[in-house]
């Protein structure tokens, strides 16, 4: 699974419900809550993350971090998953 979001409500709740029925989730993409982006990171082990801000990537605890509306664009373009959740706001 991608999960635009994945630091909001929404997006924990989506990975709460992703963990219960055991869904691989590939891509992570949060805007500037990297505290709780780790957390997730450790626990759902993804592909790929996207935090919104370049300054951010350094603190993100992943090998392959892309920032920014383009860092999504490419993540999604890279991802094999067919099942996107759009918890993003705005």
């Amino acid at each position: 699974m991608i999960l635009l979001g994945s630091t909001g409500s929404i997006g924990v709740n989506t990975l709460e419900i992703a963990k219960r029925f055991s869904l691989e989730i590939e891509v992570l993409v949060a805007g500037n809550n990297v505290a709780l982006l780790n957390e997730q990171i450790k626990i759902h082990r993804p592909a790929r993350v996207v935090i919104g801000a370049k300054e951010d990537v350094p603190n993100v605890n992943h090998p392959d971090v892309l920032f920014g509306e383009e860092g999504i664009l490419e993540a999604i373009e890279r991802a094999s998953s067919n099942l996107l959740v759009n918890a993003l706001v705005g």
